[in-house]
């Protein structure tokens, strides 16, 4: 029983997603000379699932219209039923907790008197949830708990709380970036920082140029955005330009627009945050200087460099081992995507303190090569609630190419890989991988790989945290964020 996908209106609900069923027995057979036995029953059909009309006000007790989608977590959307027992028995990865409501050509949901009507299979029970609603305007969210029986029918006025871009997400007592470390350059304006969204990576909904193409081959495509580019048979390669750049060797600032060679920062037991160096190295096996001028720095914390006082009004740092090591032990670490401003979808993990109805369980990387293990999480990403890290895949050593991004259904590896700030040894580091191949896990890869950096928060000019998030200043960007509104 699918009730994932609704429009939000009665008359579909009626045709697509109001199911009943019984059990009945014969109440008396009648011999007809025409047309046989005809046997007479008494049916009394049960409904199996649950309908809601939602009212949307905002805090001001205006009503929410002109609804692009509603998206609902922590509600029952899929499962088994077996006709032979009565009774649903779908196993936990069988079964699904999250609706979302929309028209696939994209226009309004049409409410009727002012409601948003859903069926979904009630637990019977007090059920914790999230909704969020978006409009052209801005997204508004809330969570909340309420009972719901199942063959009940409910009508609620739920006041929403409208989304304010926020500087960070907190996840197990860490402030992470709403967004990894980039750069971007269009139109002669240029941009260093933490993306405009979670899901943010490089040429993320683009078709690939001729700048793109990878050892004489020109770049295939079987889906929007670059985790759908490859070459030959589906082997994900693209050469990354340095005007969209998501990827960067271990410790480089001035280097960070070079890829075809090593430009890491050398040195064993090196730390990052926060911290800025002169030099990639001495002599073999010196360590590097330390510096305190942000002038004087040619290596070190690029986040910093670029976030710092008199750079950006909200600061960030490289995260370290220990702050990573704390999102992996976060109660939700799921598999996931995020549809983006463009439509297509975005694939990486999910990371909350909550724990997410049907989703509630660690460790399930690797995934194998199958894109519909992952759950969708726009909506909880976009109410701010958790930390999405998009699988971006690296930059091989001295390569300008982009590999392991490619996400196909059983024809492509594919896996994330995040660096911490420390240094173990003169070429390598501490970093985070999780995809296809594999577990969730902290590894040492090799520094002069291009890699993801998603940062952690250190705080505001004057601590004032009521100043519009710095992607929202950058006009480029303002399609997905704005200086009042998150509008993906």
């Amino acid at each position: 029983m699918d009730l994932e996908q609704q429009d939000g209106t009665l008359k579909t609900i009626d045709k697509k997603f109001d199911f009943n069923y019984c059990i009945a027995s014969p109440v008396r057979l009648i011999m007809l000379e025409q047309k046989g036995t005809v046997a007479k029953m008494r049916i009394e059909l049960k409904r199996m699932t649950t309908i809601w009309g939602m009212k949307f006000k905002d805090a001001d007790g205006n009503d929410i219209t002109n609804i692009k989608s509603i998206e609902l977590y922590g509600l029952r959307s899929y499962d088994i039923f077996s006709f032979a027992q009565c009774k649903f028995e779908g196993t936990l990865d069988e079964k699904k907790f999250y609706i979302r409501v929309a028209n696939n050509d994209n226009t309004p949901i049409k409410l009727q008197k002012g409601y948003a009507w859903i069926s979904f299979l009630g637990e019977d029970k007090v059920t914790d949830f999230t909704i969020t609603v978006r409009t052209p305007d801005g997204i508004y969210t809330k969570s909340a708990s309420k009972e719901f029986l199942t063959d009940h029918d409910y009508r609620s006025t739920i006041t929403m709380n409208k989304i304010i871009p926020h500087p960070y997400v907190e996840v197990n007592n860490v402030k992470w970036a709403t967004g990894n470390f980039i750069h971007y350059k269009k139109d002669n304006k240029e941009y260093w920082g933490i993306a405009p969204a979670q899901w943010w990576i490089s040429n993320y909904g683009e078709e690939p140029s001729l700048n793109n193409a990878w050892d004489g081959n020109s770049i295939q495509t079987d889906g929007l955005g670059s985790q759908h580019w490859y070459i030959n048979y589906h082997n994900g390669q693209f050469t990354q330009t340095a005007d969209d750049l998501d990827l960067f060797q271990w410790g480089v600032i001035d280097d960070a627009l070079r890829f075809n060679d090593v430009y890491y920062l050398l040195g064993t037991n090196t730390h990052l945050e926060g911290k800025y160096y002169n030099g990639r190295k001495r002599a073999v096996g010196v360590g590097v200087d330390e510096v305190q001028n942000r002038t004087q720095a040619t290596h070190g914390d690029i986040v910093r460099y670029y976030t710092e006082h008199g750079q950006k009004h909200y600061h960030y740092q490289y995260p370290t081992e220990a702050q990573l090591d704390a999102l992996l032990k976060a109660n939700t670490v799921i598999p996931a995507f995020c549809y983006t401003d463009k439509g297509n979808k975005i694939y990486g993990a999910y990371f909350s303190d909550k724990i997410i109805a049907g989703a509630n369980q660690k460790n399930r990387f690797p995934t194998g090569r199958f894109p519909e293990k992952y759950m969708d999480v726009t909506g909880l990403v976009l109410a701010n609630d958790g930390v999405f890290l998009p699988i971006a895949g690296r930059r091989p050593i001295r390569g300008a190419n982009v590999e392991m991004r490619h996400i196909a259904r059983r024809l492509s590896g594919f896996y994330g890989q995040y660096y911490t700030s420390t240094g173990t040894g003169y070429s390598t580091l501490w970093g985070v991988f999780f995809g296809a191949a594999f577990k969730m896990n902290i590894a040492a890869p090799s520094k002069d790989q291009g890699a993801s950096i998603r940062p952690v928060y250190v705080g505001a000019d004057n601590d004032d945290e009521t100043k519009p998030v710095d992607a929202s200043k950058f006009e480029l960007f303002h399609n997905i964020i704005t200086p009042n509104a998150r509008l993906y």
